[in-house]
This record gives C-alpha cells, sequence and structure tokens, in this order.
C-alpha cells in the first residue's frame, strides 16, 4: 500500500509497504539534499539532475555496481641492498589473471635479467624466452635489444648503473605462452640517461608460472621491486 511523504504540504515521494521500496516523485519541482545541505539530486521541469549533471527525464537509477576499489593489488614489494637476486615466490595465482611488475635498480655491473619459478625457488630455465625493445638514448640515437631462445628475459638495454621499469606480465599462472610488455630507462652514471625503451617479450610455452627471479648477470644490484595485480 503506497504512503505519501510530503514535505510543506507537496508530495515529494511515497513509501510502497508491500514492496518496501521508496519512489521519488519526479514533478513540482523536488530536490533532495544531503546532510550537509548540497544538492543530491533535483527536478525541475521534467529534468532530473544528479550532482549537478543532467541525465534526463523519467530516469530509473540502478544499483550501483560495488566499488573495486584501485585497478592494482600490491602483492609484494622488496627493498634490498647489495644482493645477488631477488625472489618473488608464489605471487602468480588464480587470483589475477595479469601483473604489474615495477621496479628501480641500482648499483648494477651487468645485465638485469628475469626468469620465471615453476614452483618454489625452481627456475624454468629452457630457452624459450625472447624479448625486443627499441627506443633512443640522451642523444637521439636509436637503441635497440633483442634475443631470441634464451633462458631469461633482459630487463634493461645494456649494462648500467641504474634501471627503472614498468612491465606487464601477462597471463603467467594460466598453462599457456606467457608474455610480457612496457617500459625502461637505463642510466649509465648518476643522473645521465642511456636509453629509453619500449619492450616486449614472451615464454614460448604452454607452463604455468607461480613466481620469478630477478638478478644481475654479474655482481649485485640495489633497490626496490614491486608485484601488482591487476583487477579485472
Amino acid at each position: 500500500m503506497p504512503i505519501a511523504i510530503k514535505m510543506a504540504g507537496k508530495e515529494i515521494a511515497s513509501y510502497d509497504t508491500t514492496t518496501d521500496k521508496v519512489a521519488i516523485k519526479l514533478s513540482d519541482d523536488v530536490s533532495i539534499n544531503d546532510s550537509a545541505g548540497n544538492v543530491v539530486l533535483n527536478e525541475s521541469g521534467g529534468v532530473v539532475t544528479l550532482n549537478n549533471g543532467t541525465i534526463g527525464s523519467g530516469v530509473v537509477f540502478p544499483a550501483l555496481p560495488a566499488d573495486k576499489g584501485a585497478s592494482l593489488q600490491l602483492i609484494l614489494t622488496q627493498n634490498f641492498s647489495s644482493v645477488s637476486s631477488v625472489s618473488f615466490e608464489d605471487v602468480f595465482s588464480s587470483s589475477f589473471r595479469n601483473y604489474k611488475l615495477i621496479g628501480e635498480v641500482s648499483g648494477l655491473s651487468g645485465d638485469l635479467r628475469f626468469r620465471f619459478f615453476t614452483s618454489g625457488t625452481t627456475e624454468f630455465t629452457t630457452s624459450v624466452y625472447s624479448y625486443a625493445g627499441y627506443g633512443t638514448d640522451d642523444n637521439g640515437n636509436p637503441r635497440s635489444s633483442s634475443a631470441s631462445d634464451q633462458s631469461y628475459w633482459k630487463l634493461d638495454n645494456t649494462t648500467a648503473d641504474q634501471v627503472c621499469f614498468d612491465f606487464t606480465i601477462y597471463k603467467p599462472f594460466l598453462t599457456e605462452d606467457t608474455f610480457f610488455s612496457g617500459t625502461n630507462l637505463t642510466e649509465r652514471t648518476a643522473g645521465l640517461l642511456y636509453s629509453a625503451l619500449v619492450q616486449g617479450g614472451s615464454v614460448d610455452s604452454a607452463t604455468s608460472f607461480a613466481g620469478c627471479n630477478i638478478y644481475p648477470d654479474a655482481g649485485t644490484m640495489s633497490g626496490n621491486i614491486s608485484i601488482y595485480g591487476i583487477k579485472e
């Protein structure tokens, strides 16, 4: 049974006791304010506005989707100093399809490399990794880095003091080929950019991976690396 809800003698809404729902009466210049006095919904001349944005007349408001929050969910961050490798165990799972790998690494005396773990710290060393990158150095000269049939991905262009990177890793946990793409910046000496590359690669193997290992091919490294799950 509908019950009229009035304000100053004017019907602004009705409450149906059968369905337990409130229907707003979109006529007679109705407005609804929040607790701070701000207009959150207004009707005037048959046109409805919501948060000061016109959305039309005769509008039915659907239920709002649940807030998914940020698009990235941090899984693990590692800060390290003078180490020969950094291991990320059991970071890939069915919880996420794709992942972000973001980091900055310094103190390098060799190339920065990436290798998957199939489980625990068991490395996947089969020579089916391929990668390619292209960009420019600080003098405008073209720079590239590519190879196929390797046992690792190379995350930088050349031996450099520091590397900063932002990569997306695609479906590592699925039993399918795995890919990556993104950007890297390398620095020969403090403050001097050597190259900026757009880079990508693949692992030509229908293998499910649980984690990864990041390491220089010589010496040690320091820095910070994070892995995020990408929400769908």
